[in-house]
């Protein structure tokens, strides 16, 4: 069954005037956040858990890649040896975000 036309053209206008509000209250949310200096540490944050997520998500992929080259009786040393430090550089780099982001990097203190 279809939708009559005035319904959509008026879901249409309720669904813009939420964007443009929407587009507003992050205008008005940046700008308080610039004027009270805390812009700087909030992207900091960001930033940071941005790189906690891909290296947990490389880390885990880094040791079950090890997992599945440790059970693979054809996979050379080599092999190995790559997906162990694959996975020890990013579980390093995953722990030291996570300290950073904990203990370092106060965003609203």
């Amino acid at each position: 069954m279809a939708t009559p036309k005035g319904d959509t053209i008026a879901f249409r206008k309720i669904v813009r005037i939420l964007q443009t509000t929407a587009a507003f209250l992050v205008l008005y949310l940046i700008v308080n956040l610039a004027v009270r200096g805390w812009l700087g540490p909030v992207l900091e944050a960001t930033a940071l858990f941005l790189v906690l997520a891909i290296s947990v998500n490389l880390a885990v992929y880094g040791w079950l890649g090890l997992i599945g080259a440790w059970s693979a009786m054809e996979d050379h040393a080599h092999g190995k040896l790559v997906h162990a430090l694959i996975a020890g550089t990013f579980t390093v780099m995953a722990a030291s975000t996570w300290y950073a982001l904990s203990f370092v990097v106060r965003p609203f203190g």
